[in-house]
């Protein structure tokens, strides 16, 4: 089909190049281009980095197709590639400022995830140097707290212990569980299941951990958790950050002024990454309280 808008001018080197105009191929592809670059510039566009530098490419292989050029034609041409060089400029460098703004909102949110979580074990570690004070010639069996993990798949977790009062630990019952909750409300999360923790508890069919006595000051004692077995789902919703492990301690155990219970729960920062950053619980913390004897 004879067209006048694919006709070009005759091959030869006479041919007044200058007219560029009467070239109609060459004058659409041009303003395509334009188009393409104004678009981008156009706020809010912007061309992701790598997007501005395959236009580049593709436009200087159009003028390699275009053959040889002058005039007004190159300068037009020319002018074009330039302009895409400056827009993938422009897109490296303001990917580059997001990300170091991402970065340094990311440092500042960990920074005070650090103060608050600190804050929180002065205070627990207050509470205990006043409970140990106070019951010198008692004992006092405690968590650190702190997670060995034993095996990941099914998991498993080891919860250490240990006595820093006065007097030995007697007829000790322990043990805990581990539950998979959300992280978006970590506060009622943990009053749910701590609900559920209490009625594992309590479960007829359950069977505890027991020691008959714990020293003072003797070698750490352990326990480990029943496994918690995740399907393919949790493991995904995990590593997205959208559950984690909830983790529920109980000791109960028995000096000479009574018979004595110890709570704890701490809920994993980062369960898809590291164990050992963790919070507590805003309910099951309670250091040392009195328990009915058996």
């Amino acid at each position: 089909m004879d067209s006048w808008f694919f006709r070009e001018a005759p091959d030869s080197e006479s041919t007044d190049r200058s007219v560029w105009h009467k070239k109609p191929l060459s004058v659409f592809l041009l303003y395509c281009f334009i188009g393409l670059l104004v678009y981008w510039n156009w706020p809010p566009m912007s061309a992701p980095p790598g997007d501005a530098v395959a236009a580049l490419a593709v436009a200087a292989a159009v003028m390699a197709v275009l053959g040889e050029m002058k005039g007004k034609e190159k300068v037009a041409w020319i002018s074009l590639l330039f302009g895409f060089l400056s827009l993938e400029l422009t897109s490296i460098n303001t990917e580059r400022k997001a990300n170091e703004e991402l970065r340094a909102f990311t440092r500042q949110q960990e920074q005070k995830q650090f103060a608050t979580t600190m804050d929180s074990m002065n205070s627990l570690l207050t509470t205990i140097q006043i409970t140990e004070k106070n019951t010198e010639r008692e004992a006092y069996v405690v968590w650190p707290p702190a997670i060995q993990v034993t095996s990941w798949d099914p998991l498993r977790l080891g919860i250490p212990f240990s006595n820093s009062g006065g007097e030995a630990a007697k007829n000790i019952v322990n043990d805990g569980k581990v539950f998979l909750g959300a992280t978006n409300n970590t506060d009622e999360e943990a009053k749910r299941l701590k609900k559920e923790f209490e009625r594992w508890w309590r479960h007829p069919e359950h069977k505890h951990w027991n020691m008959k006595i714990y020293a003072p000051g003797s070698t750490q004692g352990f326990f480990s958790l029943d496994e918690l077995v995740l399907s393919p789902e949790d493991k995904q919703r995990i590593l997205k950050g959208e559950l984690t492990y909830y983790v529920f301690v109980r000791i109960i155990y028995s000096d000479h002024s009574g018979r004595w219970a110890f709570d704890a729960c701490s809920w994993v920062q980062q369960a898809g990454r590291d164990l050992s950053i963790t919070h507590p619980c805003s309910v099951n913390n309670n250091p040392k309280y009195a328990v009915k004897r058996d």
